[in-house]
């Protein structure tokens, strides 16, 4: 376990090396015009030429700068702080997506502990939440940061992760449990965008441990499988959940099914590899009104459950792929119109501040 000291300086290197990679842009060919364009005109004066440099960065890449926030448990995390730094670490998830401000990609660094709390991303917020990396990113023990939905005095309820409304929430590195039966570790909702990298689940009794609805879309890569569930992954409304990298799953798990589709939606299981599962109790799959698209058996037994009705198999027998493919259309649309959006504020900025150097230019000329 490293010492406090060691992990404040860690923290505080990886969330540097987090905005210099999350500000890195790379000019494609077909800018390289309007660069020496804005390059002339800005020439004389450096603060233009800033502006307008900063401007087409942001325009290149699509997304803004990187806040970065610190979350520690309590009592070294406290809410009445600003989540700026290690030493001035909030103590929940969700005091730090409030400070998140609209547009911008946030990095929530969090050191390790036990977290009893749900958090809820929304309304266009670009959200990274993770456990400790090494220099190249690599998880180093998902089991140093373990969330649970703790409930105190019945005022806490939901999933333990939720986006939704055109949101994108990205954790790593963690473990998740629920306490409660009939709980949910990550769900989203309406646009939202789920990714979940090196994450642990625990038990969810009743429950389950990912779900997407109402045209939202889920990635769980290198999932670790170590409890009972009703459901494992579960999509519903035009929404997609996808199962992928290295899976691990212990012995003897048990669920109702472990994949669910329904009404048009989509859930793919395109594991790397798999690893454990032996004397897996339950249904592989359970689908209604969808498909299920998979390149392997699930362990033991590919069975069905018994509500299975008008499921279509992509991947494993035939199926008619044209529901997948409206679904990629819909979500694709509406990620291209947020890219679209964001290029158009950034080209509106960029004229403005090109218009005001031009205007400073011919004042000082004037002047002369």
């Amino acid at each position: 376990m490293v010492s406090i000291k060691l992990y404040n300086e860690e923290l505080e290197e990886a969330a540097e090396a987090a905005k210099a990679m999350l500000s890195t842009s790379v000019a494609g060919p077909s800018t390289v015009e309007t660069i020496h364009e804005a390059k002339d005109i800005a020439t004389r004066y450096t603060l233009c030429r800033v502006l307008a440099m900063l401007t087409l960065s942001a325009w290149w890449s699509g997304a803004a700068a990187a806040e970065t926030f610190f979350v520690a448990p309590s009592p070294r995390g406290n809410d009445s702080n600003d989540c700026s730094s290690a030493t001035m670490a909030c103590a929940t998830f969700q005091r730090a997506v409030d400070l998140c401000p609209v547009g911008l990609e946030c990095l929530i660094l969090v050191a390790p502990g036990i977290y009893s709390q749900t958090t809820n991303v929304t309304h266009f917020k670009h959200v990274l939440i993770s456990g400790f990396k090494d220099q190249r990113g690599a998880c180093i023990d998902r089991g140093t940061v373990n969330v649970e939905d703790r409930i105190e005095d019945g005022q806490q309820s939901g999933p333990i992760f939720w986006a939704q409304d055109h949101a994108t929430l990205r954790i790593a590195c963690m473990r998740l449990a629920a306490r409660g039966r009939g709980r949910a570790a990550f769900l989203t909702r309406q646009f939202a965008i789920g990714d979940l990298d090196d994450v642990d689940f625990g038990a969810f009794a009743d429950g389950y441990g990912v779900g997407a609805g109402e045209t939202s879309k889920i990635y769980i890569g290198n999932p670790g499988i170590y409890g009972n569930a009703r459901l494992f992954a579960a999509a519903s409304d035009l929404s997609q959940v996808i199962v992928g990298g290295l899976v691990k799953m212990a012995d003897g798990l048990k669920f109702d099914a472990f994949l669910a589709s329904a009404t048009s939606s989509v859930v793919s299981f395109y594991p790397s590899g798999m690893e454990g599962g032996a004397h897996f109790s339950g249904a592989s799959y359970q689908c209604s009104d969808a498909f299920i698209k998979k390149s392997c058996s699930i362990r033991i037994s590919d069975v069905t459950y018994l509500a299975t009705d008008e499921c279509k198999i992509i991947g494993v027998g035939s199926s008619n792929s044209s529901l997948a493919a409206k679904i990629d259309d819909v979500q694709h649309a509406d990620n291209a119109q947020r890219r679209l959006d964001r290029r158009i504020a950034a080209t509106v900025v960029l004229v403005l501040v090109l218009a005001a150097c031009a205007a400073y230019y011919r004042l000082a000329t004037l002047k002369k």
